[in-house]
C-alpha cells in the first residue's frame, strides 16, 4: 500500500470501502491545503467543510488558465468532485469530459462521469460507461459496485445482488460492501435476505461501530417482527443520536404495536419537531406504514 495518507484513501475507495474511507479521514490529522484536507472536507461534512471545499474550488479554478496536459486534468477532475459535493452535476458532467478529452484512458473520470449520469436519471448513458470502465479494468471494484446499484436501482435485484454477493465473498471484511449487500437484501426484503443482513450485521468484524449497518440491522429486526429485538435496537441508536429520524419513526412503530399510545405520542412530537409535517394525518402515517 502507497506510505503518502491520500494515496492510502484512494485505495480505500477503490475497494468500494466508504464506511471505511470516511473513519479512515476523521482520524486523520490535515495540516496543509492539499488533496487529503479536500477529500476530508468532502466525505466528512466536518463543521467547515463547506468553506474548505469552496475555498479549494475558487483557488483551482483561477489556475486552469496556467496549465495544460495532465495537470490540467488533474485539477479539472478535482472540479468535477468538487462539483459533485455541491451538488451542481451538470457542472460535474462537463468537467469529467474535459478530463477525458485529455486522458480518454482515464477510468476514474469515466466513472465519475457515469455516477454523475446516473445522479441526473441519464441511466443508458451512465451503464455505457460504467461497463465501458470495466471492459478496460474489468478488476474495478468500485464501478463493479456502481453497477450493481444501479441494477438495483432498475429492479433487477437478481444481477445487482449477484454482484454484491460475489464482490462481498471476495472481500468479506469490507465494511463499505457489508452495507452495500445489506442494503441491497433490504430493497428486494425476502425473509431469507432479512435473516442474511442479521447475520451480517452480527457477525462482520467492525459492524457495530457503524451507525448505518446498525440501521441496517434495526430494519431487518423490524421486518422480521421481532419487536423486542427491533424496539432496543432503535432505542440505542437514539440513545447515540436523539435527533435521528430514522430511528424516531422506527420507535414509534414498536410502541404502536405494543399499544403504548402515551410513549407513542411523546416520540410523535419528538418526530414532528424534527421533521414537521403538515397535519395530524402526515404523523399517524409515519406511525403506520
Amino acid at each position: 500500500m502507497s506510505t503518502h495518507p491520500n494515496d492510502q484513501l484512494l485505495e480505500i475507495i477503490a475497494r468500494g470501502d466508504t464506511l471505511s474511507a470516511v473513519h479512515y479521514l476523521v482520524h486523520q490529522e490535515v495540516t496543509d491545503e492539499g488533496a487529503l484536507a479536500l477529500n476530508k472536507a468532502l466525505y466528512t461534512h466536518s463543521e467547515n467543510a463547506h468553506q474548505v471545499v469552496e475555498d479549494a474550488r475558487v483557488r483551482l479554478h483561477k489556475m486552469l488558465p496556467t496549465l495544460s496536459g495532465d495537470l490540467l486534468a488533474t485539477v479539472l477532475f478535482n472540479l468535477g468532485c468538487i462539483a459533485l459535493s455541491q451538488d451542481d452535476v451538470v457542472e460535474a458532467v462537463t468537467r469529467f469530459q474535459e478530463v477525458l478529452e485529455l486522458q480518454p484512458e482515464n477510468t476514474m473520470a469515466r466513472h465519475n462521469l457515469a455516477y454523475s449520469n446516473e445522479l441526473l436519471a441519464e441511466f443508458q448513458e451512465a451503464r455505457a460507461d460504467y461497463e465501458r470502465v470495466l471492459s478496460e479494468n474489468p478488476t474495478q471494484v468500485l464501478t463493479r459496485l456502481n453497477l450493481a446499484l444501479l441494477d438495483l436501482m432498475e429492479t433487477d435485484y437478481e444481477t445487482g445482488l449477484n454482484t454484491l454477493h460475489e464482490l462481498h465473498a471476495a472481500d468479506p471484511n469490507n465494511l463499505g460492501l457489508t452495507l452495500y449487500l445489506c442494503r441491497g437484501l433490504l430493497l428486494r426484503g425476502t425473509t431469507h435476505d432479512l435473516e442474511e443482513v442479521h447475520e451480517l450485521t452480527e457477525s462482520t468484524p467492525g459492524a457495530q461501530d457503524f451507525l448505518d449497518l446498525r440501521e441496517c440491522r434495526a430494519h431487518a429486526l423490524y421486518l422480521l417482527g421481532d419487536t423486542e429485538g427491533a424496539d432496543k435496537a432503535f432505542s440505542l441508536l437514539l440513545e447515540e443520536n436523539p435527533d435521528s429520524v430514522f430511528a424516531l419513526t422506527g420507535r414509534i412503530k414498536m410502541l404502536a404495536i405494543k399499544n403504548d399510545f402515551e410513549t407513542l405520542s411523546e416520540y410523535v412530537q419528538r418526530l414532528h419537531e424534527l421533521s414537521p409535517m403538515e397535519d395530524a394525518t402526515g404523523l399517524w402515517k409515519a406511525v403506520n406504514e
